[in-house]
């Protein structure tokens, strides 16, 4: 919960979060919020799953793989967001896997402006290094 709050300070613009669940990208949007200012959910810290939509003007927003995979539908080069954390990305799913794959195409087309974190509890990062094109 710290990742995207220290991303949000230091880069100053839109964080996205995906969680693989609702529940996980609901529960961690409310925890942020506290944490981050105390403010409610949609203001700093917000989130986006399925047709909700809490996130007006929100430096930190916390949504489903399948919530961005359809904000990349509206928007191909995801303008708005600076920093993308994907989260739990062990637990593979084709909606992760579409995420990784976009996030590999958007750090190609916006290298100076697009930062990616891969975040996982068992995760093979040599693996994702290879993905990225990244040394060791």
């Amino acid at each position: 919960t710290q990742l995207p709050q220290y991303a949000a300070e230091v880069f100053g613009s839109l964080v996205v979060c995906t969680q693989p669940r609702v529940v996980a990208a609901l529960s961690l949007a409310n925890r942020v919020a506290e944490e981050y200012d105390g403010k409610s959910v949609g203001e700093s810290v917000g989130y986006q799953v399925g047709n909700a939509n809490r996130a007006t003007g929100t430096r930190i927003m916390f949504m489903t793989d399948a919530a961005l995979i359809r904000e990349s539908q509206r928007d191909p080069s995801l303008k708005r967001i600076r920093v993308l954390i994907i989260d739990e990305a062990h637990e593979r799913s084709l909606n992760t896997d579409i995420v990784i794959g976009m996030s590999k195409l958007l750090l190609q087309q916006r290298p100076d402006d697009f930062y990616v974190v891969i975040a996982s509890a068992t995760i093979n990062p040599t693996r994702f290094l290879q993905f990225f094109d990244r040394p060791q």
